[in-house]
């Protein structure tokens, strides 16, 4: 121990100054030219995060399709639907071609004949009658634009097997998602934050480039699964090095322009789906780039904080002297971190020395209950987010443009989250647009509206802006309620129970399939987020504090907030810490 409590610097005899790691920090720049370098090269991860999320939207979409008849392959599409396909009425009321369903009883070698020598100029009573009808046994003909193809259509998952291309499809990425942030979580706060990084790299990149070649449908899900395990280890670990290393008042503008590269991400891939109408050329052209980011191994060093946590401060000051030095700044001398021991072990009663872990977040009192809010709120959040975009309205007939516009709208909301949360906190941010989102969806519900088919489209798009600030929101939320030694896997425990959320919201929104229970959906998702909004005001205010670094500092902070203190409390100065007392026993 003497050896850990050595200054470390003792010029001419002189006592060294005691700093922590955020007074440091400040000195050699919060947020500066190493801080733009290391938002600029993850920015490259969070529209790699965004292609890999949204790509079933696309390789995965159902296009129009009728049963296969072999003896009209030859006459064009529109002769083959007349002459073999029945009509049915949809829940609008529409008159529409079946997709399903095929004439069993006609002679469709005599039909082509016919047809071929010009002898069904005029319509024959006998080829237009009603018939026995019975599900497609040849396969599918699928109305696509030339060269084009979808998983959908080159395996057949469609009719009785759609449900496998969209809502199972989604619902099992996301379960990859949910097991990848208890996986990865806990790696990352026990190995580092370039360690689990770099791993994630090399896994994700690997699953999703061979996903453009699986050879069957069961493959390629099992390959998605472990794709959407890789994307949540590979997305928490650079957010959370990213958020940690610069100073708290500048993570709310850090954490919303981010996040804004997620609709940026969405944006290029409704781009490269329409130039790139092959899904194999396009899954594997979103997929084999990222192999690059395995360079950041020479241009990232391990993050200074959790360095600091761990107690490897000859380390972070390694480190942060490179930061001084990137930044045109001086490092300070004759300093000592305060920091006398390894951060992150834990003496439990019996004498023994452990390594705290996700549990640690729900062991004390004033932990847990920031915990279980915040796992309600990322259950919630995505739920809502997830299932009000799958129940939204089709923005238009092209599916290009409606996914563009759609995920052009997420960048007013990161604005709006970006103003909220300066002027009014993290905790009243998060409440107010939960009650909103909430409110919206239950208002849909009341008899009155019902036929004023614009205004509930109307409160719906409102209500997933609302939602979507809220996302934007507990992602930052998160990063600094959870000390750092706990942070990753804090916000991974959290991230697990919005998985939950997401896998959900498909099934949810097949409830408003049919037009009579068109709002259903709305009401489920609207319940839990007006619950949300309340439960949010039970949280401590984040906003230009010091992040807590042990499990003591988590358990005292926010102890003294109260319900009904709406906005943030001023602090004098930000980097100035508060005393931390002695918690319940861990």
């Amino acid at each position: 121990m003497a050896e850990v409590n050595k200054p470390l610097y003792e010029p001419n005899g002189a006592a060294p100054r005691l700093m922590s790691f955020d007074d440091i920090l400040s000195h050699v720049g919060d947020l500066n030219r190493w801080q733009l370098m290391i938002f600029l090269l993850f920015s490259l991860v969070v529209i790699a995060t965004s292609f890999q999320n949204m790509v079933i939207v696309f390789v995965g979409a159902i296009p129009e399709h009728w049963c296969a008849v072999p003896e009209l392959a030859a006459l064009p599409y529109d002769v083959q639907k007349n002459l073999s396909i029945p009509y049915e009425i949809s829940d609008e009321g529409v008159l529409k071609w079946s997709a399903c369903e095929v004439y069993s009883e006609r002679n469709y070698t005599e039909t082509a004949l016919l047809y071929a020598s010009g002898g069904l100029d005029s319509p024959l009573p006998f080829l237009f009658t009603d018939g026995n009808q019975t599900s497609c046994e040849n396969g599918w003909v699928y109305d696509q634009r030339e060269g084009a193809s979808t998983f959908a259509s080159e395996w057949d998952v469609v009719c009785d097997k759609s449900w496998l291309a969209s809502a199972t499809g989604q619902s099992l990425y996301m379960l990859g998602f949910l097991i990848g942030c208890i996986v990865f979580g806990e790696i990352s706060d026990r190995k580092g934050r370039k360690k689990t990084f770099l791993l994630t790299v090399v896994i994700l990149g690997t699953a999703c480039t061979a996903s453009a070649f699986a050879p069957v449908y069961p493959l390629y899900i099992v390959l998605r699964v472990i794709t959407g395990a890789s994307v949540a280890g590979f997305y928490n670990s650079a957010y959370c090095y990213l958020i940690e290393n610069v100073g708290s008042t500048y993570r709310n503008r850090c954490s919303n322009a981010y996040s804004m590269y997620y609709g940026v991400g969405c944006m290029l891939l409704a781009l490269f789906a329409w130039l790139v109408p092959v899904w194999r050329h396009l899954q594997f052209g979103i997929s084999i780039w990222m192999f690059i980011l395995l360079g950041y191994y020479f241009l990232l060093d391990e993050s200074p904080r959790w360095l600091y946590a761990e107690g490897k401060h000859k380390e972070c000051e390694m480190v942060l002297r490179k930061i001084a030095a990137f930044n045109r700044k001086s490092y300070p001398e004759n300093v000592q971190m305060i920091l006398d021991e390894k951060k992150h072990q834990i003496v439990t009663d019996d004498g023994k020395v452990r390594e705290p872990n996700v549990m640690d977040t729900l062991r004390t009192p004033n932990m847990r209950k920031k915990s279980l809010i915040m796992m309600y709120q990322w259950f919630v959040v995505s739920m809502v987010y997830y299932g009000l975009s799958l129940n939204s309205v089709n923005l238009g007939s092209n599916p290009y443009v409606g996914f563009t516009l759609a995920s052009l709208v997420e960048i007013p909301a990161h604005l709006v989250a970006m103003y909220t949360m300066k002027r009014f906190g993290r905790r009243l941010t998060t409440s107010a647009t939960m009650l909103a989102s909430g409110i919206s969806c239950l208002v849909t519900a009341l008899p009155f509206l019902h036929g004023f088919s614009w205004l509930i489209v109307g409160l719906a798009t409102f209500g997933k802006f609302s939602v979507s600030i809220t996302f934007t929101v507990v992602y930052l939320y998160s990063a600094e309620i959870y000390p750092t030694v706990v942070r990753n896997a804090g916000v991974g425990s959290n991230s697990v129970f919005a998985r939950v959320g997401a896998i959900l919201a498909p099934y949810i929104s097949m409830l408003g399939t049919h037009y009579s229970t068109v709002t259903l959906p709305l009401v489920i998702f609207g319940l839990p987020a007006v619950i949300a909004g309340v439960l949010a005001m039970f949280l401590p205010e984040t906003k230009d504090r010091v992040l807590p670094e042990t499990l003591n500092n988590g358990e005292q902070f926010g102890r003294d907030q109260r319900f009904w203190q709406f906005m943030p409390r001023k602090v004098v100065d930000p980097t100035i810490s508060e005393p931390m007392a002695t918690p319940d026993p861990v």
